[in-house]
């Protein structure tokens, strides 16, 4: 039996199989900082090479472009990259509201086996990649991680 500071007895904790979560909170944001070079590396020419390579299937050839941008796919993990419908565009005037909201609508959260990411469109004002990406990060909806 453990005792805390005022004395109470308690079982020692068994942590077996745990996740560690400081490391969770380590892998979510490792996670959260590729997919976001990866949407801005596709939004930055979507019909070439790199939007291709994730919109492709193949599960190693996905890997490898993570690990190209410094993230390894846990094991076990299959990714999909599937580009968001025609009508999930980012409102451009979102940010400049008072009080500002969020300009992603349209998007569609789903955890399972399988995790499926849509590629978002990209602004048609290439100014505002910056402030699209920031508000699509912030949505959350874009994290296959939980703690």
């Amino acid at each position: 039996m453990n005792e805390d500071k005022a004395g109470t007895k308690c079982p020692p904790a068994d942590t077996t199989g745990d996740e560690n979560p400081i490391q969770v909170i380590k892998d979510l944001a490792d996670w959260q900082f590729a997919w976001a070079r990866a949407v801005a590396r596709a939004w930055r020419d979507p019909r070439g090479q790199w939007a291709q390579l994730l919109l492709s299937g193949n599960e190693a050839e996905v890997g490898r472009a993570f690990f190209e941008l410094g993230f390894q796919l846990p094991p076990g993990f299959k990714l999909t990259v599937r580009r968001a419908p025609d009508d999930s565009q980012y409102d451009e005037t979102a940010w400049k509201r008072v009080p500002a909201v969020n300009g992603w609508n349209g998007q569609e959260a789903g955890l399972g086996a399988k995790v499926v990411m849509y590629l978002p469109n990209s602004p048609a004002d290439s100014t505002l990649h910056a402030m699209a990406l920031t508000d699509y990060n912030a949505l959350g909806e874009n994290y296959p991680f939980t703690f």
